[in-house]
């Protein structure tokens, strides 16, 4: 029966953890208290440059070589777009990347670059 009641009170929680993870959002215990959490930062480093790097950064977008104004080569490159970033990725009118790629952005990967930007795009 204590173990019934322990599920009871902790399945919601693993439920919209999982939700949320799904969408980029991290959740982390802030104490031992299991109904504590708070959002996750995505770190530049190990989530945000690999994410660039693979969907942004060929010769024909904004890798290095690209003729295009904006080059993403590290992360003051990345820091100084991050407000046109969460502006471009997602939206339907002036969408980034552009409707002509082959390139496809998830809502999770899309999550996990706004999570950043609004947490200030640390050098994480």
């Amino acid at each position: 029966m204590k173990i019934h009641k322990q599920l009871q009170i902790f399945l919601p929680f693993m439920l919209v953890s999982l939700s949320l993870t799904s969408f980029g959002i991290v959740l982390k215990p802030t104490d031992s208290s299991p109904l504590n959490y708070e959002v996750a930062i995505p770190s530049f480093k190990n989530d945000i440059w690999p994410l660039i790097q693979k969907k942004c950064t060929s010769d024909e977008c904004h890798g290095s070589k690209s003729k295009e104004d904006v080059k993403f080569t590290d992360y003051n490159s990345v820091k100084a777009k991050a407000k046109r970033i969460k502006k471009r990725v997602g939206n339907i009118m002036l969408p980034m990347p552009p409707n002509d790629s082959d390139v496809i952005v998830t809502k999770a990967e899309i999550t996990l670059l706004k999570n950043w930007i609004a947490a200030g795009a640390p050098n994480n």
